[in-house]
């Protein structure tokens, strides 16, 4: 990659997160992904706690709790990438439009939310339980490469129309 497609993808990604920031619907999403990732926590400390949960039930459990628990932000955020941005195309289509680095930006923006909440949920996990370090780090490798590529590819053919500001 060279320094030109290097920034277009800079200036993709600063447009995406201070679209976040600025306006309604992506805040009030945002503010959503951090309750549930909140209470996704808690219910994985309750999960660890009971011991009455048979073995077989509590591992889809913890499967299922990591995997949201590190692809929050892809799952929440992520169908909606496009429709986020459905108000200015005409504006993004009127100047010169790399598309490649247009989607670039966009999987940047779900890698680097993954390996944060990878980031933010290492600490409580070790105190829960240390023998679920494993299974963490490959789902959240799973939801960096795979779930990252699947949710952009969904997310071209969600053909809604949002007004993000309202």
């Amino acid at each position: 990659m060279n320094q030109c497609n290097i920034n277009r993808i800079k200036a993709f990604l600063l447009l995406e997160v201070f679209m976040i920031a600025r306006n309604k619907k992506p805040r009030q999403n945002f503010y959503q992904i951090v309750l549930i990732y909140l209470l996704l926590l808690f219910f994985l400390y309750v999960i660890n706690q009971k011991s009455s949960i048979s073995i077989y039930r509590a591992d889809f459990f913890y499967s299922f709790l990591l995997t949201a628990l590190s692809g929050i932000f892809i799952f929440l955020h992520g169908l909606f990438l496009l429709t986020w941005d459905s108000t200015y195309f005409e504006g993004l289509n009127i100047n010169i439009f790399d598309v490649k680095s247009f989607f670039k930006a966009k999987y940047y923006l779900l890698f680097t939310s993954t390996i944060l909440f990878f980031l933010l949920t290492l600490p409580p996990l070790l105190f829960i339980d240390k023998k679920l370090l494993l299974r963490f780090i490959s789902v959240t490798i799973f939801n960096g490469g795979c779930s990252s590529f699947l949710i952009i590819f969904y997310s071209l053919f969600n053909n809604e129309l949002s007004l993000i500001h309202i």
